[in-house]
């Protein structure tokens, strides 16, 4: 058993993209010695509380963040090589940057973010050691993998050449595309916004647009995982 309880997430503030032209060889290193070498980034699973699958056809749904989380600690390489350790499922993987993009697996969720980022212009001049670690249980509607992916782009963009921190629905928006679209795969955006936003959210839609609303509300909820 679990138990738990939803916190309230203050957004990061709203930050806006550099698309300019390729920096000088100087402007780059300047760059490289302003960017931090470390970081640490966790996020909440989610559970639904009303409208369950709803969002699918674009209907109003509520969610609560829940206090079980994944995170991942990150530090930057020399080269351009990622190298990702997941010790809870006793797997690594491994790619490079500054190689062509190849799906090698079903939902090869790490790839598609990275993908998702570099179609946004985002670029990024090291690779980086990670390890992921989490309590929220997998396969068990909690979103686990929506809050992975959430993670790991929160993680790149701040780590990335632009050290940009992304306000939560733009983050959300982000990890739909990774986990979604990416793959032509049917979802909507409940858990995206759950587990990048926190608390407790409505989603509502309107001309096929999600609109988030956080709810100013307290209460203390069991989740049982029966491992079923």
């Amino acid at each position: 058993f679990f138990f738990f309880f939803f916190l309230m997430f203050r957004r990061p503030p709203s930050s806006t993209l550099d698309r300019s032209s390729a920096a000088s060889d100087v402007y780059k290193r300047q760059i490289m010695d302003s960017l931090i070498n470390q970081l640490k980034i966790s996020t909440p699973g989610r559970v639904c509380l009303f409208g369950e699958h709803q969002d699918y056809l674009q209907l109003p749904i509520v969610a609560c963040a829940i206090s079980l989380r994944i995170s991942i600690e990150g530090k930057r390489r020399n080269d351009k090589l990622i190298n990702i350790n997941l010790p809870d499922i006793s797997m690594k993987e491994s790619f490079s940057i500054d190689k062509p993009i190849t799906y090698t697996q079903e939902r090869d969720y790490f790839k598609s973010s990275l993908a998702v980022l570099l179609r946004k212009a985002f670029t990024f001049s090291t690779g980086f050691n990670c390890v992921v670690e989490g309590k929220i249980p997998i396969n068990a509607g909690t979103s686990s993998s929506s809050a992975l992916i959430v993670t790991w782009i929160n993680f790149l963009t701040r780590m990335s050449d632009q050290a940009i921190t992304l306000p939560a629905d733009e983050l959300a928006k982000y990890a739909y595309e990774a986990e979604v679209l990416e793959f032509s795969e049917p979802g909507g955006m409940m858990d995206q916004y759950s587990t990048s936003i926190g608390g407790i959210i409505s989603v509502s839609y309107t001309h096929l647009r999600a609109h988030e609303t956080v709810l100013d509300l307290v209460c203390r909820l069991l989740l049982a995982n029966k491992h079923i």
